[in-house]
Formats: C-alpha cells, structure tokens, sequence
C-alpha cells in the first residue's frame, strides 16, 4: 500500500511540476519572435503560431522573413525526430537551430512572394540572432521543442555526443 501511494504522489508532483502545452507554446513563441536574424535588416524577423486544424491535426507554424522574402514552415510537433543546436553554420552573428523531421514525415514549406510555391522538407532551420545566447537560450529553447514534441504524441531521438 505504502509503495502505491509512494508512486502515486509522485506522478502527480511530476504533473505539477510540467509545463503545460500553453506555457510551452508560450516560451517558444517569445524566445524565438524575440531573437530576429542580425543581418542588419530592419525587415528579418521571425514569427511562431500554433494551430489545430479541422481534421484534429496540431501544427506549429514557423514563418522567417529575411531579404529575400518569407518562408513559411507548417509541422506536427510529434513528427520531430531530432533537434540540435548549429553553431557551426552561423552567418554572420545568427545561430541556427536544425528541426529533423522522422523518416516519412516533412515540414511543408511555402514562399509567398515566389507565386505561393509549395514544397516539403526533411529538415528546416529556426534561424536566431546573437541575442539568443542570453541565458541559455538555444539550450532551453531546444528543450522547449522536445517537450512540445512529447505533448503532441511524439518523441525527440537524444542527442548522442
């Protein structure tokens, strides 16, 4: 008896203690609309929004606006296979987080100005300006997406090194 109590105060200190879907929407949304592209355009930036569409799809949608136009990304959070930090490829100041998608699954991908060209990637970047190294923030931010990725149904490979 003692040990079923035992477990069972734990799974709800546990459910206490996690971020609901809300508030992790809400960090992702904040940390990553806050850290606009540093390539000195007034026009780069950086736009989040989730949605749940009528077939009962839940969707996070990344849209990143720099000088050569507007790419939109519209993906499952359960599709997300790995998530890593790329500090290897940074232009100039900005940082690159890289979003995998699981085998058989991809982010579609649309360009507005380009005649609302549709495409579908494996793999996409959430590109972030040197702000973000601010309190951890790629690290968190990371964490943020997997997490999000469990409450949609969903799991996040670990990284291996």
């Amino acid at each position: 008896m003692k040990k079923i109590f035992t477990i069972s105060l734990m799974c709800v200190c546990i459910n206490l203690y996690s971020q609901t879907k809300k508030e992790t929407e809400d960090f992702i949304k904040k940390y990553i609309e806050a850290s606009p592209q540093n390539n000195g355009e007034t026009s780069e930036k950086n736009d989040v929004a989730f949605k749940t569409t009528e077939e009962g799809d839940y969707l996070m949608i990344y849209s990143n606006y720099h000088r050569l136009g507007q790419m939109i990304y519209f993906f499952k959070p359960k599709d997300i296979q790995s998530i890593t930090i790329d500090k290897t490829t940074m232009k100039g100041q900005n940082l690159v987080i890289k979003i995998n998608m699981k085998y058989g699954t991809k982010a579609e991908r649309i360009i507005p100005n380009l005649d609302d060209r549709k495409d579908s990637k494996d793999s996409f970047d959430i590109i972030l300006g040197n702000t973000a190294f601010n309190d951890n923030i790629p690290e968190r931010l990371k964490k943020a997406l997997e997490h999000l990725s469990r409450l949609a149904g969903g799991g996040v490979t670990e990284d291996k090194f």
